[in-house]
C-alpha cells in the first residue's frame, strides 16, 4: 500500500515539474536608450537606478557616439534615443549624411529643460531685447547699442560655449542663421559672466542657473534648451513609463544645473 501511494505521489510530482518546466519564465522588461553626451551624463545616468527601482524595468543606456542620432534610432537595436540638440539640427545632420526620414515618423518627448538667459554688462541701459533684435545682434547685422536704445557703444558678442545651448539659441532666436564672425571666447559657461562683466558693450547667453550679480539679465523671449526622447512612431509602453517618470518623480534626481 505504501509503495503504491509513494509511486502515485512521485508520478504526480514528476507531472507537476514537467508542467512548470513547460511554462516560459517571464523575463524582466528592458528598454534600451542611446544618448548624446549631455543627456547620457546629466539625465539618463541619474535616472537609471531610481527608475528601475520604481518600475522594475531595466534601463540600458548606450553612448550614441558622434554619428547622426537619427541613424542610431533607425538602424540600431534601440527603443529610443535622447539628445539635447534641436530637432531641426538632428534632421539636418542626418540628411547631410544621406539619410532619409520623414518627420512625421519620429515622435519626440521633452524630459528635461534648461532655461537660458541673455546677459549684458550692468552699465548697459537696455532692458528688453525682442527676437528680431537678438537675431540681428548675434548674426552681426546690428553693430551698436544705440540701434536698440542703448549707449553709443559697439556690441561685442561673447561666444556661446556649450554646443546644445548654442544650437538652441540659433534655431529658437536666429531662425537657423549663422553666428557673427569675430565673437569673443570665454573660458566655459562658468567664465561667461566674468567675460561679460569685464568686456564693455558685451552680450552673451548662458544657462539661467549661472547668472550672478556681476551681470544684468535682459528681458527677452523665452529660450529653453531641452533634452528630448525620440522614438520611431509612438513610444512603447515601457518607454512611455520612462518619459512619465522623467517628467515627474525623476526631476528630483536630475543634475542639469550641476
Amino acid at each position: 500500500m505504501l509503495n503504491h501511494f509513494s509511486g502515485k505521489w512521485l508520478a504526480g510530482l514528476a507531472l507537476a515539474v514537467a508542467v512548470l518546466a513547460a511554462v516560459p519564465v517571464a523575463q524582466a522588461e528592458e528598454i534600451r536608450i542611446a544618448a548624446g553626451l549631455l543627456p547620457f551624463n546629466k539625465v539618463l545616468k541619474p535616472l537609471k537606478e531610481p527608475f528601475e527601482r520604481a518600475t522594475g524595468i531595466t534601463l540600458t543606456i548606450k553612448d550614441a557616439g558622434r554619428g547622426p542620432l537619427l541613424q542610431v534610432l533607425l538602424k540600431e537595436p534601440v527603443d529610443a534615443v535622447a539628445d539635447s540638440l534641436p530637432m531641426e539640427e538632428l534632421f539636418q545632420e542626418f540628411r547631410a549624411q544621406g539619410g532619409k526620414v520623414k518627420k512625421e515618423g519620429i515622435r519626440s518627448a521633452i524630459i528635461a529643460k534648461v532655461p537660458v538667459s541673455v546677459i549684458v554688462t550692468r552699465e548697459n541701459t537696455v532692458v528688453t531685447l525682442l527676437k528680431d533684435q537678438l537675431k540681428e545682434i548675434f548674426t552681426g547685422k546690428m553693430k551698436n547699442w544705440q540701434e536698440v536704445g542703448g549707449p553709443n557703444e559697439a556690441i561685442r558678442i561673447i561666444r556661446p560655449w556649450g554646443y546644445p545651448i548654442r544650437s538652441t539659441f540659433r534655431y529658437q532666436i536666429m531662425d537657423g542663421e549663422k553666428y557673427a564672425d569675430g565673437m569673443i571666447s570665454a573660458s566655459g559657461w562658468e567664465g561667461t559672466p566674468k567675460a561679460v562683466a569685464e568686456t564693455p558693450g558685451s552680450i552673451a547667453m548662458i544657462p539661467a542657473f549661472l547668472v550672478n550679480p556681476s551681470v544684468k539679465v535682459v528681458l527677452s523671449p523665452e529660450i529653453v534648451q531641452v533634452d528630448t526622447i525620440l522614438t520611431k512612431g509612438e513610444p512603447s509602453p515601457a518607454v512611455q513609463k520612462f518619459i512619465e517618470f522623467a517628467r515627474g518623480e525623476g526631476q528630483q534626481y536630475l543634475k542639469i544645473g550641476q
